[in-house]
């Protein structure tokens, strides 16, 4: 609760000094004002994504990846300020080996990493006046041509969006699986569910193609991943218990960053680069 006071606090000053606009700092303190509860509703979402409660919860050092086997850890340690891995058993249609007529069909294990809330100065940095969306958005508003619409200018649409409409990422989450065929078919399906929208960013995975030949080594850090935005709501319960503590808020529905990659690529290629 210090914590979310103290995030409040920086993110009013901001305001006060004109950093950021009304509707960004709305938008923040939305998030931020009480990031406990709002990590409840989006624990809640993924295990509904999933399909199921996790199998085991666990601290992971996202530094080293290193993931703590010893200790009993519990519902009530992950939130805003910690660094875990759940893991979850799935069933796995889609698997050409579990199509095969009266075979078993096997199980997955999925995991999901739930890094710490996105710290409030770097969110401020990012959707501040002058800041990075602000930036992006006065480069591309630069581009259209006099008595031209932005689509007809050729303008990359998505980049003209307000700060606080490109801001995604305060709660997100890495789903790893053993495949890549397994990843694409948990991307798709939350669609299917209705559970995520759509992020205009491509996937950075390139079929092995001539024509994705300057894509491919544009990406000189070689990330690659999946993104979609899972729906988080606040249940009218939490909402209540907002307004009895007199705390303001707009919402009732957040949006949490996703990325979908193999379990491989993230232990023996991302964190150790």
């Amino acid at each position: 609760l210090k914590k979310d006071d103290a995030d409040t606090q920086v993110i009013l000053q901001s305001y006060a000094k004109g950093e950021i606009t009304e509707d960004v700092r709305d938008l923040l303190l939305d998030y931020f004002q009480n990031g406990t509860e709002i990590f409840a509703a989006f624990k809640e979402s993924a295990n509904n994504l999933m399909g199921s409660k996790p199998k085991s919860k666990k601290y992971i050092n996202l530094l080293t990846g290193r993931v703590d086997e010893q200790t009993a850890y519990f519902d009530e340690h992950v939130g805003p300020q910690t660094t875990m891995i759940y893991d979850y058993e799935v069933s796995a249609p889609w698997r050409p080996e579990n199509q095969i007529p009266s075979a078993p069909s096997a199980r997955i294990s999925v995991k999901l990493v739930m890094p710490m809330m996105k710290d409030v100065h770097r969110a401020i940095e990012k959707v501040k006046i002058g800041g990075k969306y602000d930036r992006e958005r006065q480069d591309e508003l630069a581009k259209v041509k006099p008595g031209k619409t932005p689509e007809e200018s050729g303008c990359d649409m998505p980049k003209l969006r307000t700060p606080a409409q490109k801001f995604r990422d305060a709660i997100r989450c890495t789903i790893l699986a053993p495949r890549y065929d397994d990843i694409e078919h948990l991307f798709n399906r939350s669609f299917d569910k209705g559970m995520a929208i759509k992020s205009s960013r491509p996937s950075k995975y390139l079929d092995n193609n001539p024509q994705n030949y300057e894509a491919f080594f544009k990406n000189s850090k070689n990330y690659r991943d999946m993104k979609n935005y899972l729906r988080v709501s606040i249940s009218d319960d939490i909402h209540n218990r907002y307004e009895k503590r007199g705390l303001p808020r707009k919402n009732r529905d957040f949006l949490a960053e996703v990325q979908y990659k193999t379990e491989l690529q993230f232990f023996e290629g991302d964190i150790l680069t």
